[in-house]
């Protein structure tokens, strides 16, 4: 019979209770991640709250304005580093930590193996397996290396320290003894990293008095660079000064400065004119959603609320990049009428004639054979009175740019001035595509000749290139019965307030003997947009709209509790019935967690300690049910401590991370905090409860004995097979072999690592459940 836990009991031993207590320790593991979420969400609020401080010489360009000197900016309160390695440390390593908490109180504050065992096993997994999987997840031959390295070298020196630190206290200083300073110590290493670190981070051999004011000024942005499309290292400027990794919504909102906003939105209507204000709102927060600074939390969060069916089915990313492969396409094909058109307006009849000819210009590209449907429709002239209907399909050949059609004439027809009738012209493939409209009348002029004219633009107050297309070698050309044609100009909405502004289109020269008569001058007048305050408010709006589609987090409870008891989170249109079946397994759990105040309460610190205490109950029966477990197949608690229970809880970091290191541009997210989540899992995990039982052991002037046989042994080999990893992971990045990046590469030598890394982790449980069943002794 095994022993009864903290919180659940014992049954009896049988398969029965094998598999009760197998998928109840699953469940618990799911319940863990998903309390996680919303302790993780705390953490988020508590890391991106701001203060404001007062610059010396405030800066006003195209970005922000800072204002006056009483003004001031809005600065975060916590340095990314110091947040990576102490409240999201904690975050994603909060069930290992109150494991071993947990245990050693409830071991009245005896050294216990579930607890140290977890966080060595952790450990082991996150930087073997979660590290090849991440390797493996790259697609060959694209390589990610990490961009942070002084930070990750810091971290990694840490980690290496943290065990070094354990062996020397445990086997040399004071064998088997863990005395109160050296607990003391131990747990204070922590607070060293997160200095050292935050020292490494920002660079403090090269701070100078002017850092602060640098942090925060912007380049002014260059009026004529939106002409060249390239807005993505603008607008990630943008979202890191704005804060849009934290609080997109409140972000948006506070833009008061509506220069930066029509500086966007004048790049997305150049580039893509035919957007209307919902779309360019859509793709407005796309871009600034790929900007956003993810940390390795966005992700792990990301995970869990798939595998929980608590996120909204809209994909935000999947819509804009459809919208822009259509605004794409449009722009290749669609010249002011689309793919094809007529090529004159108007098309004259010559007397006595029995048919017309029509002439179809296809526009680029014409490399694909493409067909199209044309059909006569009665105007003031009549069908089988003037015309013979005709409709019909005509496909132009690969290369072919323009194709003739006949329209035939009803003989001795009477035609007047003023007698039209019309053709009209669609594509077949777009049934949506506008038709082209030709107006055709009879003149009594027997002009069948070629002739060009030809056109320029002149600026008068417009800007050319900047308010309109300038054009300074335009022509057109006449062929046969057509009569009247027409000129585009492409103008410009540079989202300015400002007057109205006048260009000419200038009659230059013509050929064939044709003059050119007095009028050679059309005057054309851009009026001001009179709303372009208000358009620029509503896309603000519209923006900070598609941010809360796909936002993580409530602002009220009871947003929470309809969350929850919602499958995807209330967008049921697109749930699946894997979403129902998920969202009904953890149903329990994600209700118990909407139960915390949510986390724009007291800054996110209410909820922070709210869910603390409920990932430390759930942890508590974690604890138990493995325990037990384990006892039921015979599984020592140290053996089951570095496979099972370090599985669960570092399941969901190894789906984050694989996450990370397909979308990241680095490898930062996805391996880069691994050795100081170690780090601070030791000091932490086995620095704060060390400390707790030897405070107490101290006021019974009694020693806090810890065996360093089990515990040693398997530091040992983990500190050996830490080293394999780190040499291999330099190798990487150094060595062409390996495509000179910690992650991706070739197929081969891709493969290879990630095998190493599988090989050295089964060798670690392999040597520590051997010398745990004393098959090693040492």
């Amino acid at each position: 019979m095994c022993r009864d836990g903290i919180i659940i009991s014992a049954a009896s031993t049988s398969l029965s209770s094998v598999i009760m207590y197998f998928l109840a320790l699953l469940y618990c593991f799911l319940g863990t991640a998903i309390v996680a979420d919303v302790f993780m969400c705390s953490i988020e609020k508590i890391t991106s709250s701001t203060r404001k401080v007062k610059l010396k010489h405030p800066t006003r360009n195209a970005m922000c304005e800072t204002g006056s000197p009483e003004e001031g900016v809005e600065i975060r309160v916590w340095n990314p580093t110091v947040a990576n390695l102490s409240l999201m440390a904690l975050g994603s390593s909060a069930p290992e930590i109150l494991l071993s908490v947990i245990e050693i109180i409830a071991n009245h504050f005896r050294i216990g193996d579930l607890g140290p065992g977890t966080i060595i096993g952790s450990a082991a997994f996150n930087l073997l397996c979660i590290t090849a999987v991440c390797i493996l997840a790259v697609q060959s031959p694209t390589v990610k290396r990490i961009h942070e390295t002084f930070v990750f070298a810091t971290t990694s020196l840490f980690s290496c320290l943290a065990y070094i630190w354990l062996l020397i206290i445990l086997i040399v200083i004071s064998p088997n003894v863990v005395e109160l300073w050296e607990a003391l110590v131990t747990f204070g290493l922590f607070f060293i990293l997160i200095i050292v670190a935050y020292l490494v981070d920002i660079k403090i051999w090269k701070r100078n008095k002017a850092y602060l004011n640098e942090e925060y000024q912007i380049d002014s942005a260059d009026d004529e660079k939106c002409k060249e499309g390239d807005i993505d290292t603008y607008l990630k400027k943008f979202a890191s000064e704005m804060e849009f990794g934290n609080d997109m919504v409140k972000a948006t909102n506070e833009v008061s400065n509506h220069k930066t906003l029509r500086y966007i939105l004048r790049w997305i209507s150049r580039v893509y004119p035919d957007l209307s204000p919902d779309q360019q709102s859509s793709l407005l927060a796309y871009k600034l959603g790929q900007m956003q600074n993810r940390g390795s939390l966005w992700y792990r969060r990301q995970v869990t609320r798939r595998l929980t069916a608590a996120s909204r089915k809209i994909d935000l990313e999947w819509n804009s990049k459809k919208m822009l492969e259509e605004a794409d396409e449009a722009k290749k094909t669609a010249i002011v009428g689309g793919a094809i058109e007529f090529s004159a307006r108007v098309y004259s009849i010559t007397k006595g004639s029995n048919k017309v000819m029509l002439r179809i210009i296809r526009h680029e590209p014409t490399d694909k054979a493409m067909a199209f449907h044309y059909s006569t429709k009665n105007g003031v002239a009549k069908k089988d009175v003037h015309f013979l209907t005709k409709s019909e399909t005509v496909q132009f050949k690969s290369g072919e740019k323009i194709k003739e059609i006949y329209i035939d004439l009803v003989e001795d027809a009477t035609w007047r001035p003023g007698d039209v009738f019309y053709v009209h012209l669609k594509l077949i493939v777009k049934e949506n595509q506008k038709y082209v409209r030709a107006f055709v009348t009879c003149l009594r002029q027997n002009n069948e000749s070629t002739f060009n004219v030809y056109y320029e633009t002149e600026a008068v107050t417009a800007k050319c290139d900047k308010d309109y297309k300038g054009i300074s070698d335009g022509v057109l050309t006449f062929v046969g019965n057509e009569y009247e044609k027409y000129i585009d100009v492409r103008i410009y909405d540079d989202m300015n307030e400002e007057k109205d502004e006048i260009f000419n289109i200038y009659l230059t020269a013509s050929t064939g003997g044709i003059t050119i008569g007095p009028n050679k001058r059309a005057v054309v007048t851009i009026i001001c947009d009179d709303n372009l305050l208000k358009n620029i408010t509503n896309i603000r709006k519209l923006t900070s709209y598609y941010f809360k589609q796909v936002m993580y987090g409530s602002n009220t409870w009871l947003e929470q509790l309809i969350q929850a008891t919602s499958v995807n989170a209330g967008d049921i249109e697109n749930a699946t019935l894997m979403d129902c079946v998920l969202h009904i397994l953890s149903f329990p759990w994600k209700v118990m967690a909407a139960l915390i105040p949510p986390a724009t309460i007291l800054g996110g610190w209410l909820a922070f300690f709210c869910a603390l205490v409920l990932i430390g109950f759930i942890t508590a029966i974690i604890g138990d049910l493995a325990s037990i477990l384990g006892c039921m197949v015979g599984l020592k608690d140290a053996v089951t401590a570095i496979t099972l229970v370090a599985l669960g809880t570092s399941l969901p970091d190894t789906f984050a991370s694989k996450i990370a290191a397909q979308t990241d541009n680095t490898a930062d997210n996805a391996i880069g905090n691994i050795t100081g989540s170690n780090a601070v899992n030791v000091f932490l995990g086995l620095g704060l409860p060390w400390t707790i039982a030897a405070v107490y052991w101290s006021t019974r002037n009694e020693l806090f004995v810890v065996n360093a046989g089990n515990l040693g042994f398997s530091v040992a080999i983990f500190m050996a097979t830490c080293a394999i990893c780190m040499l291999l992971l330099i190798a990487r990045r150094v060595l062409a072999f390996f495509g000179k990046g910690e992650l991706g590469g070739p197929v081969g030598p891709k493969v290879l690592s990630a095998l190493i890394l599988v090989i050295l982790w089964l060798g670690y449980v392999a040597l520590s459940a051997l010398q745990t069943y004393d098959y090693i002794s040492v």
